[in-house]
């Protein structure tokens, strides 16, 4: 990680901020050389040899890194950290501030939707090979499940990553499960 802190990197009350810095490209990088790595191990494990497969947890793995970034805000946030790709926070205007001070923002509303979108394009992109990859593989890519509950449970907030996630009872996760497609 390329760690930078500046005198641009203080919010309001003279607080420092650890900002890493990389691209909204990188984070997916990062996703496919780790999430998706995972998901091909899984794979492999099952004896699955099917390119269908392959890019399928390519996608489920970058979108894995986006909702884990996403996730990871408020806690990194309390902790004077900024991992949200930079060119993102730039572009909507986003400070600091607004993230240390767990501050919804319509700019921070904006940045997480866009986030959002990325990954559920991959999570849509992943299921578009359904069809391709043998059921007994299918296994494999369930993580895909509950990042889709995850983001439709952030709609349902408005995109706000710091209001609280109302729980998703064991049930409605169990019948999401078995009425995806991964």
């Amino acid at each position: 990680e390329r760690e930078r802190e500046s005198e641009g990197d203080r919010d309001r009350s003279g607080v420092k901020f650890t900002t890493f810095v990389f691209a909204a490209q990188e984070l997916e990088d990062y996703g496919e050389s780790t999430q998706s790595t995972l998901l091909y191990l899984t794979l492999k494990c099952l004896h699955a040899d099917s390119l269908a497969a392959d890019h399928a947890a390519s996608h489920i793995g970058k979108a894995m890194a986006i909702i884990t970034a996403l996730r990871g805000i408020p806690y990194l946030a309390r902790q004077k950290k900024v991992r949200i790709p930079m060119e993102l926070t730039a572009k909507h205007s986003v400070s600091h501030h607004d993230i240390h001070h767990a501050t919804a923002t319509g700019p921070l509303k904006d940045l997480v939707f866009e986030m959002a979108c990325a990954a559920d394009a991959h999570i849509k992109t992943a299921r578009s090979f359904h069809s391709q990859v043998a059921p007994k593989h299918r296994l494999a890519l369930l993580p895909a499940v509950p990042c889709h509950v995850y983001l439709q449970q952030l709609e349902k907030r408005d995109f706000d990553v710091f209001a609280t996630p109302a729980p998703v009872p064991v049930f409605s996760l169990m019948k999401a499960f078995f009425n995806e497609s991964y």
